[in-house]
Parts: structure tokens; sequence; C-alpha cells
């Protein structure tokens, strides 16, 4: 049998603040999406912007070749082959500062970075810009272009931040404006998917609207403990588009209704700790791309 149902008021509804944040910037997704994209970008800044993407390409062709004069050798932070030791610590990388007079009698200045030791070196320029060089088999900056791997991260990351952040404001509409209804569960369908341990299922609804009129709405959600124990479930549908509707009871936020069917505040500490933590990324990112590149 079903539960009493509560009693819902006519849309619009108000629907509180926090709730909002909890539907939209809260649910599973933008978090987990979020995460991968502000930590991430720490990768991004540390090895991404740091790896030497063009050596491959630009000195294949076009290119003379110099003695050159090593001005300064300094050690910098970064190494490479780091071994499955802990007590591997990896090669060095070392910064050469280096002089060269070009082939036509110019003199250069220039910047490479090497794991070896170098007493003599040889400089590879462009013929058609002599002040892009680098030592012969060095980089031009610390890294490889491999690490670039590193920007998959948070670009998956804001993929899916966006997706919840979509996924959430569906929610939020069908909550302020969706008019509910009775649903029942035609199809129950496994995924490959999982969260939380939890695997991800596949519901098809099939409910009446306000006309009679009867409609069918899909959607996967791994909250399926209070899916599977009634008869019928309340969804809210688009009024105008009613093959989209969410049940109540997947919602990953679900609100409590007063007697008045008013949705009320579910936890305004936590939605505040939400908003700090995207405000915190995206400054901490923000303040570093100032301080980095302008």
């Amino acid at each position: 049998m079903n539960n009493e149902r509560p009693i819902i008021s006519y849309p619009p509804r108000k629907i509180p603040f926090d709730l909002s944040i909890m539907l939209i910037l809260g649910n599973f997704m933008a978090k987990l999406g979020f995460f991968f994209f502000g930590f991430g970008l720490i990768f991004v800044w540390i090895f991404g912007i740091n790896a030497d993407y063009t050596s491959w390409y630009k000195f294949r062709s076009g290119i003379d070749e110099v003695p050159g004069m090593i001005k300064k050798c300094e050690k910098t932070g970064f190494s490479e082959g780091r071994g499955s030791s802990s007590s591997s610590q990896g090669s060095p990388v070392y910064k050469y500062s280096y002089s060269y007079t070009d082939k036509n009698g110019l003199g250069h200045e220039g910047i490479s970075y090497s794991t070896k030791n170098y007493n003599r070196v040889s400089i590879q320029y462009l013929k058609n810009n002599p002040d892009y060089s680098r030592i012969k088999g060095a980089l031009r900056k610390p890294m490889p272009p491999l690490v670039g791997f590193v920007f998959i991260f948070p670009i998956i990351g804001i993929f899916m931040t966006i997706k919840g952040i979509k996924k959430g404001m569906i929610s939020y509409f069908l909550l302020k404006h969706g008019y509910p209804a009775e649903a029942k569960i035609v199809e129950r369908n496994s995924t490959s998917q999982r969260i939380n341990n939890h695997e991800v299922i596949n519901y098809e609804l099939e409910f009446s609207i306000k006309n009679g009129t009867k409609y069918r709405s899909s959607f996967k959600t791994h909250l399926t403990d209070n899916l599977d124990d009634e008869d019928t479930e309340l969804i809210f549908y688009d009024p105008y588009k009613p093959e989209v509707a969410i049940p109540f009871d997947a919602l990953t936020t679900k609100p409590l209704i007063n007697t008045e069917g008013r949705f009320l505040s579910v936890n305004k500490l936590k939605a505040l700790w939400i908003i700090i933590l995207y405000i915190v990324v995206i400054i901490g990112h923000g303040l570093y791309i100032i301080y980095r590149f302008l």
C-alpha cells in the first residue's frame, strides 16, 4: 500500500535557498566533477604548464646548429624517471642558461632543461627565428610532453560538473514549476554503472497528466531503496513537456513538506559549506592564474 501523500502546493512553489544549492551544486555528479576539476588543476599548474610541447616538431627541420657556452646551471624541483622504490628520487632536472652566436654573427641567450650534466653544448636554433633555441637533445621546459595527460582530469571534471548542475537545475525546475502525479514503475533495468557501491538502475515510469493523457518517462538513479517500496511513486513533471519528470524519492536532496504543501529548508550549514567550497576553489585557481600569467 502507498504511504499517505503529503499535500503539494500549486506551482510556482518557493524553493528555499539552501535546498536550491543542494539540488544544483550539491548533487553527487556536480560535487565529484568539481573535485576532479579543482584537484586536477593543481597537477596542471605543477606539471602541465611546465611541459615542452613544441620542441619535438619545431626542431625537426629548418634549424642551424652552433657551439654554445653554459653560463649557469641550477637544480630545479623537478625530476624524471622516479623509480618504484620510495628511496628512488629519479634524476633531477637542471636548468641551463647559455649563450651562443648564430651564423650571422649575432649573439643570443637561451634556457634549456635536462637531466644531463653538460661541459660542452651544441645549440640548435630556428633559421627564421634565431632567438628560438635549445641545447641539442634538451627541452625548453622542465617536463616532457607526455605529462600533458594531466589536463584530462580537470577536463573530465568540468564536464561532470556541468552535467551535474544541469541535472540539478532540472530537479529545481520540476520542484518549482512541475505538476505532481502518481506514476507506476513499468520497467527496471540494470546498468553497468555504480555510485557509492550502489548499482545505477534505469527506471521507466508511466503516469497520467491532468487531462488523462498517459506519458512515459525514464531516468537513472542509484537511490533505489526508496523507489521499490511502493506501488506508485510521487513524481513532478514538466507541464509543457510531460516526459521530463522526476520521482520525489529519487531526489539526491529530498525536502520536507509542511502541512500547507510548501518545501522546508534542508540543511543551511551544509549548503553554506558547499558554497564556500566552490568559491574557494574558483578564487584560489583564479588568483594563481593572475599571479602566474598576468
